[in-house]
């Protein structure tokens, strides 16, 4: 009981640590600590409250890494879209010819190439000025398809690739002619 006295106490002071603590007994003969005095009650003096601020921790070098993180380079392009046909849409093409057109800011770095992807299958494209490329696709079936742009370096290796765009074509059926 004493104890829980003496931490009900200091826990009492903490928030206050200029309030003075006075300390007398009661009839029974029990400690008791308040902030007010009394006649029989002495000042107890306060002790400083320990702290401790942890150091920062610093991780040991391993052996063949660099101290330093390497400047991580500027992407080499902003954007890569998919211009024609939008997504969604209906191309119709009786022959099966459609023609993929996107954009590719700020533009083609030299050795880099745009290629287009119909359904897995890649084709090459044909870059023009302004960072915008065509693509004619040819026997495309009709029906939904998913069409993908992608921008390869010299090595062939892809820089930057631009999300799906579906579209139907749309073809009449010989099937269905009267």
């Amino acid at each position: 009981m004493r104890y829980a006295v003496l931490i009900l106490a200091a826990v009492a002071t903490a928030g206050a640590a200029d309030a003075p603590v006075y300390r007398a007994t009661d009839g029974a003969g029990h400690p008791v600590f308040s902030d007010r005095p009394t006649p029989s009650a002495r000042r107890v003096p306060a002790k400083p409250v320990n702290t401790y601020a942890p150091a920062p921790v610093a991780q040991p070098a391993r052996a063949g890494t660099p101290s330093a993180p390497a400047p991580v380079e500027p992407p080499l392009y902003e954007s890569l879209e998919i211009v024609l046909p939008e997504p969604g849409a209906a191309a119709r093409a009786n022959g099966g010819d459609v023609r993929v057109e996107g954009r590719v800011a700020p533009g083609l770095a030299a050795g880099h190439r745009v290629t287009v992807s119909l359904d897995g299958q890649t084709a090459a494209c044909v870059a023009r000025d302004g960072g915008r490329f065509t693509c004619p696709l040819s026997a495309v079936a009709r029906g939904p398809h998913t069409v993908r742009a992608a921008v390869l370096d010299e090595a062939g290796a892809v820089v930057l690739q631009s999300g799906a765009t579906r579209f139907h074509v749309l073809r009449t059926s010989v099937a269905r002619a009267r």
